[in-house]
């Protein structure tokens, strides 16, 4: 008795984590897209807020939580665990910095005039980055 007679390609699929690389690409989707939110909140200079950033924190935070779900439930992911896993917390990690940055400017807002324009370089950077995550 052959064991995978009747095992189609579909149910192969179904079963060694297709599910889980799609839910995985949607959910690195919705982190990028958090982040490029607390990249344009950044643009706001003197009127940034910590507490402006705190809902795209905690959307990133829940999707790097599902992609871990996700990763951990995988049996087969079409890059491998680590590569998403990286790229997630990375993400993760800019988000939180974003979030540092907007806590002190707005901590020590009454001593700050214009950011730099080497600050403004640096948004960009990062805003341009985040972009091109997307296309990949």
């Amino acid at each position: 008795m052959h064991i995978f007679g009747n095992l189609t390609w579909a149910n192969f699929r179904a079963v060694f984590g297709n599910k889980e690389n799609t839910e995985i690409a949607n959910q690195l989707r919705e982190l990028m897209a958090a982040a490029i939110q607390c990249s344009i909140k950044l643009d706001r200079e003197s009127a940034l807020r910590e507490s402006d950033m705190v809902p795209d924190e905690h959307r990133g935070d829940a999707a790097l939580e599902k992609i871990e779900e996700a990763l951990e439930r995988a049996f087969l992911v079409r890059f491998g665990k680590a590569d998403p896993t990286r790229l997630a917390h990375e993400l993760d990690d800019m988000i939180d910095g974003m979030r540092d940055v907007a806590r002190h400017v707005e901590t020590y807002q009454a001593f700050l005039k214009n950011f730099p324009e080497s600050s403004r370089g640096l948004i960009a950077v990062v805003q341009k980055a985040i972009g091109n995550l997307d296309k990949m």
